[in-house]
């Protein structure tokens, strides 16, 4: 499954964590840890499974599990609030 960042969204680094700003409706969301790292993962890596490889290879003391939990957990709420779309 392949992600693409919605184009409406634009982001800045605010107070330890980084804000998007979603350009259509004027909604604000703040990521902060692991959500801030998936965000700047999808600049470069837009496969699930690469998501998930690349954080487990980083966190290894966290399960691959919980990790996979996290993350499509996250995606979830990003397709939710339509911050990212699913390219097929």
């Amino acid at each position: 499954m392949k992600y693409i960042k919605n184009k409406d969204i634009v982001g800045n680094c605010e107070n330890g964590g980084y804000v998007l700003l979603n350009m259509i409706n004027g909604n604000f969301y703040g990521l902060y840890d692991l959500a801030e790292e998936i965000w700047s993962i999808l600049d470069s890596e837009s496969q699930f499974e690469e998501i998930v490889k690349r954080l487990s290879n980083k966190y290894i003391d966290i399960s691959k599990s919980d990790i996979l939990n996290d993350v499509e957990t996250f995606m979830q709420e990003l397709l939710h609030e339509e911050l990212v779309f699913i390219d097929d």
